[in-house]
């Protein structure tokens, strides 16, 4: 009997135990069902763009209920899914958050702050189902609104990573507008440097574009125009701008040739026929070159002219401040000018030749006079040879720059100082632009 019992005891045991592991193992493969079943309708509702539904079945996979909390985190370990979901949780709430500074900024007309405030999201979240509806925004807003009015400092610093992540809908229709609208964004601040570069870029990218000519009338119109023709020139493309860098070239060299800057414009007008040499502009820059040419003849026939002077009264003066120094005296007394330099003197200097007369100071003025022709004659030690600078161009342009040598010279001939009276001003890069524009093809 008693064994009969224990048996029947160790079945009902039995059968209870299995029955309770039934029961936890149905319980749990529910959980798990639930989990997966809610977690597959979040990203369902997140690929539509249901962000709010997505949310709740999300949070579905990890209770408050403290028990049941519990559990979810144990049945986490075996299905990740709650880590899972916090990346896509992520996403919904930051596509929420822009949603709504979207619309916040669509209600205050910034239209450019959509554009940011979208793209900003893109940017964070590149391989998010969510990009499709951010990018489909973007595609009504340039539809609807004017491309400028979506560009500001901000958006448009931010333009190359728009390109990279794809943003502007129909580049080759949008681009174009959307670099306009930049270019006037940094005139208006008067950023030049990011204006030429835009500019440049533009120009790259559309050559054919419609508004290629207005785009390349700013850049000529541009302090930075000169001073970056080289990088110009060599940028891969250059064959694609038409006759922009004759142009340049001639409005550059023009602009140096009012200020006699000689050397810098004929190497501006020499690079028409360098670099474009079948260019219809050729014969413009061979005409410039000419003018240059005659001005130079002009100032050179001058300053040979003042060097024979200089000569003249270096050998006078030295002759005669050996034999007849009181003579000098009374000439620089009465015409109240410098034997040697033929520079007008100051009464006090005019009074004091009369000092040889006196015993005493006869040889402080000899020695005076000894000194002004040794500093003279060093003085004109670079002119002597002026008479060959009308056949050494080079050497008559370094020489105009020496302002101790031309000082001497003027002195000796008023002619030269009209001359040259151009010479030292600042570039007027404005002066021609109405006439250079006009060549723009």
């Amino acid at each position: 009997m008693n064994n009969t019992f224990k048996r029947l005891f160790l079945s009902i045991i039995l059968v209870l135990g299995f029955g309770a592991v039934g029961t936890v193992s149905a319980t749990v493969y529910k959980a798990i069902q639930e989990r997966k079943n809610n977690f597959n309708e979040a990203i369902s509702n997140l690929d539509q763009g249901y962000c709010d539904l997505a949310l709740n079945n999300f949070e579905l996979l990890e209770r408050d209920n403290k028990w049941l909390g519990k559990f979810d985190k144990l049945l986490n370990k075996y299905d990740h899914l709650t880590d899972e979901a916090k990346l896509y949780q992520n996403q919904c709430s930051n596509w929420q958050n822009t949603v709504t500074k979207t619309d916040l900024a669509r209600k205050n007309e910034e239209w450019e702050l959509i554009l940011i405030n979208l793209s900003s999201f893109v940017q964070k979240h590149p391989g998010s189902k969510l990009v499709i509806f951010a990018k489909k925004q973007l595609g009504e807003l340039f539809e609807e609104i004017d491309t400028a009015l979506l560009t500001s400092d901000r958006s448009c610093q931010q333009v190359d990573s728009f390109l990279k992540y794809e943003l502007i809908p129909e580049p080759e229709r949008y681009l174009p507008l959307f670099y306009l609208g930049c270019i006037g964004v940094y005139q208006e601040q008067q950023d030049e440097q990011k204006e030429f570069n835009l500019r440049t870029k533009f120009l790259t990218a559309y050559p054919q574009h419609g508004e290629a000519l207005r785009v390349k009338q700013g850049l000529l119109q541009s302090s930075l125009v000169c001073s970056s023709s080289e990088n110009l020139q060599n940028h891969p493309a250059v064959s694609q701008w038409g006759n922009l860098m004759p142009v340049v070239y001639l409005f550059c060299g023009k602009a140096y040739q009012d200020v006699q800057d000689y050397k810098t414009a004929i190497s501006y007008y020499q690079s028409v026929e360098i670099h474009f040499p079948k260019d219809e502009l050729v014969e413009q820059a061979d005409s410039y070159l000419d003018s240059v040419e005659q001005e130079i003849n002009t100032i050179a026939r001058e300053m040979s002219e003042a060097a024979d002077v200089i000569k003249g009264r270096i050998t006078a003066c030295t002759a005669g401040s050996i034999f007849f120094d009181w003579l000098i005296d009374l000439g620089e007394l009465i015409s109240g000018k410098d034997c040697l330099t033929g520079e007008s003197l100051h009464d006090l200097e005019r009074w004091l030749t009369i000092i040889p007369l006196v015993d005493g100071f006869k040889g402080l003025s000899k020695l005076d006079r000894l000194w002004k022709i040794i500093d003279t004659v060093a003085t004109f030690a670079e002119i002597q040879n002026t008479q060959n600078l009308l056949q050494n161009r080079q050497s008559l342009l370094g020489f105009l720059d020496n302002e101790g040598e031309m000082g001497l010279l003027k002195a000796h001939n008023s002619s030269i100082a009209p001359l040259v009276s151009r010479r030292g001003r600042e570039v007027n890069l404005s002066k021609h632009y109405s006439e250079f524009v006009q060549l723009l093809e």
